[in-house]
């Protein structure tokens, strides 16, 4: 059992949406879909720190998972803010007890 009282971080979840520009252009945005109270741990990994994307420039990241309500709308396209902190869901949530939680993995990059 869980302790209620570690649910203590209210999360934002956002999906993308993509809209066309006066020029006809695609925009990739992100829409909020729903609010829901979690549990947030940082995790220290060796990966943490920076590495390189596109051998062009350095991103720092972390490696970070929330525990929230089960629910079966949350996917890997979407993305969760807490307070001014965006998240990238890395992968498919994973259940954790019978339909209790569901355990997200997330990576918080500085070029989000």
């Amino acid at each position: 059992m869980k302790n209620g009282g570690s649910i203590d971080v209210y999360l934002e979840f956002y999906e993308p949406t993509e809209t066309a520009d006066s020029f006809g252009q695609i925009r990739k945005t992100f829409e909020k879909v729903f609010e829901d109270w979690g549990e947030r741990t940082d995790l220290l990994t060796i990966k943490d720190s920076e590495r390189v994307m596109n051998s062009s420039h350095r991103v720092s990241y972390g490696v970070t998972q929330f525990r929230v309500r089960y629910r079966t709308d949350v996917n890997s396209k979407m993305r969760i803010k807490d307070g001014d902190t965006w998240f990238e869901i890395v992968g498919q949530p994973l259940q954790e007890g019978r339909n209790h939680w569901i355990l997200i993995n997330c990576e918080q990059r500085d070029d989000i």
